[in-house]
Order: C-alpha cells, then structure tokens, then sequence
C-alpha cells in the first residue's frame, strides 16, 4: 500500500489522505507524469478537422457526391475527425475551467 499525503500543497506533510494500492499510486503517478504530452495530443486532434480543410482546398477536392464509394468513405473519414475534435476540445475546455 501506499500513503497518499499532502506533499508539496502546503498542507501538514504528515498529514494523511489516505491509502491505495501501490499499483494504483505508481499507475496515478505515471498519468500526472503523461498529462502534458496527453494534453497536447488534445491540441492536435482538436485542429485535425481544419487541417484536412485546408488539405482538400490546396489540391482542389471536394465531397459533393455521397453516391461515390470515395467521397462517401472521404466524408466518412472527415466526419470521425470532427468527432474526434468535438471530444478533445470539451476535454480541454474543461481542465481549461478549473484552473485559478
């Protein structure tokens, strides 16, 4: 087991929260430690959709026939980036809102 304490928050530093299982705590810890670079890949997925955009305006291509299996799977493709970003952004936003 491991004690999770007040540490560096200023708190007492004997002060216990409590106890996890020292795989959970390791596991926790390697999150924190990733949580920059998760945030960034957030960043990106959030801009994919525009860059596709611009990908299709610089050599001129556009999806205006769902009847084409290629454009159909093109818009399909598109459709899960907008996805994609559509979740990174609502998870940025929100860590965004809960800092001071």
């Amino acid at each position: 087991m491991a004690v999770i304490t007040a540490g560096d928050w200023g708190d007492e530093p004997d002060f216990p929260y409590g106890t996890v299982p020292e795989d959970e705590a390791r596991a926790n810890a390697r999150l924190i430690a990733a949580a920059p670079e998760m945030y960034d890949e957030m960043n990106r997925a959030f801009l994919q959709p525009a860059r596709a955009q611009e990908l299709m305006r610089q050599n001129d291509l556009k999806i205006d026939d769902l009847d084409d299996p290629m454009q159909k799977l093109a818009f399909t493709f598109y459709s899960m980036l907008v996805e994609a970003a559509h979740r990174a952004e609502t998870i940025i936003e929100s860590v965004q809102g809960e800092q001071p």
